[in-house]
């Protein structure tokens, strides 16, 4: 039963805020300290480094996923999360060359410029910024564009220059145009980003891509992803490692460090991250799902600083669903079959079906569609121009957090050919499969 008084648990209540100027350092407790975590644990510079840098390499020791001759794509953004990746993995592989373990690493940025519409010398500018920061590192550095999104193989460029004249991002910025709200063309972005980069790796033949999501960035996705209706695919989106591609993997290194964590880091170390305007940087906190979720963590957080950690710590524990064989064209995670017929997924679906056909195509007990209602009928492809599928014919090779970036889209024409042309022979391949049935 509650009591009156169960609201009142010590776990609910803000944490008291405690004193700690001119506080020792926990760990050597002689030096002063320099930076306070969580409100509570205060460090100086020299035992926060040494903390910080080895709860990094312990979390790829204990995972055990590092091997000798290991080649990490590192995805590079400006950002100040990314930049202490950088700095981590480097001080990473020397220690390992100095255990005589091969280890290498690649980096790559893919150019944003576009989605802010910058100028060719302010995208120069921009670039040539990036390259002179990603000098000081002895990692060979890549550059893309969106443009690979939409075709088999991956364009990459060795400077800045040959980046910016042999691309401009038309087909990504009018697949973002077709995209009503925020919320789906943030989703999209990051769907597409991730394609881009398992190309680059498979090209350069490296079987890890180090990812710069902080702890505060997977409480956000946790959050949100279940917003969008991802929630099956989150042991994925969150997790240490996503295996969804086969052959490369996703790691993610800083799960267990915060913002605050790598600001300080950075700040220590003297790194300079670069100004890069993500997607909806200026907007209202009501722009997207995705926006409105970040600004509710970042105020929870202030008054509860456990709320990342115990939101990061829930979202791990999750397991993933084996049902389902079929992978979805967009984000490469499984589709789920069999789906319960009581669930909001099933609903929504019939609830569409309903609203496209009308309710004379279907059985009115069972919801079922009727007989006579052929696949062309109910998928709307007839006279459908070559190459150019239906929303209805696209979403059943798609995942629910897809379907709706797809129903959010105004068309089909400017999705990349590649995911069209392999939804749409299925198709074909379905239809003959039925009419030699019906024929027999």
């Amino acid at each position: 039963m509650c009591s009156r008084d169960s609201c009142s648990d010590e776990s609910t209540k803000p944490n008291e805020k405690i004193n700690l100027v001119g506080a020792s350092c926990r760990k050597c407790t002689t030096v002063k300290a320099s930076v306070v975590l969580q409100g509570k644990f205060p460090y100086c510079r020299q035992c926060f480094l040494a903390y910080f840098s080895h709860k990094f390499n312990a979390v790829l020791g204990k995972s055990k996923i590092m091997k000798s001759g290991d080649k990490i794509l590192l995805a590079f953004s400006g950002s100040p999360s990314s930049i202490c990746l950088l700095d981590l993995v480097q001080n990473y592989i020397d220690e390992r060359r100095r255990k005589k373990i091969s280890t290498s690493a690649v980096l790559l940025y893919i150019e944003e410029a576009f989605l802010f519409d910058k100028t060719p010398e302010e995208r120069s500018e921009l670039l040539n910024e990036i390259y002179n920061a990603l000098l000081l590192y002895d990692f060979k550095t890549f550059y893309a564009s969106y443009d690979s999104f939409f075709d088999e193989e991956i364009m990459l460029y060795k400077s800045p220059s040959s980046l910016l004249d042999s691309t401009d991002n038309s087909r990504m910025s009018k697949l973002l145009e077709d995209c009503t709200t925020d919320t789906a063309k943030i989703d999209l972005l990051v769907k597409a980003k991730n394609d881009v980069l398992v190309k680059a790796a498979r090209w350069l033949q490296c079987n890890k891509i180090f990812l710069a999501d902080t702890s505060d960035h997977i409480a956000v996705n946790v959050i949100s992803n279940v917003s969008l209706g991802r929630g099956s695919q989150l042991v994925s989106d969150i997790g240490f490692c996503d295996d969804r591609f086969g052959d490369i993997l996703f790691i993610r290194p800083l799960q267990d460090c915060s913002k605050k964590e790598v600001a300080y880091f950075n700040v220590f170390n003297d790194l300079r991250s670069i100004t890069i305007p993500s997607f909806g940087t200026k907007d209202d906190k009501f722009s997207s799902i995705q926006k409105l979720t970040e600004t509710f963590v970042n105020q929870l957080k202030t008054s509860f600083p456990s709320t990342v950690p115990t939101v990061v710590s829930t979202g791990n524990k999750l397991t993933a669903s084996e049902n389902g064989d079929n992978i979805c064209r967009l984000c490469h995670a499984k589709v789920e079959s069999n789906t319960n017929e009581l669930s909001a997924q099933h609903a929504t679906t019939v609830s569409g079906q309903i609203s496209n056909l009308g309710p004379n195509a279907f059985e009115s007990s069972t919801f079922e569609p009727l007989e006579e209602q052929s696949i062309s009928d109910k998928n709307g492809c007839c006279g459908s121009p070559e190459n150019n599928v239906s929303q209805d014919q696209l979403s059943e090779y798609l995942c629910y957090g897809c379907r709706l970036i797809l129903k959010d889209s105004k068309s089909t024409e400017n999705w990349p050919s590649i995911i069209k042309t392999n939804s749409e022979s299925q198709i074909k391949e379905m239809e003959d499969e039925i009419k030699k049935f019906l024929i027999d």
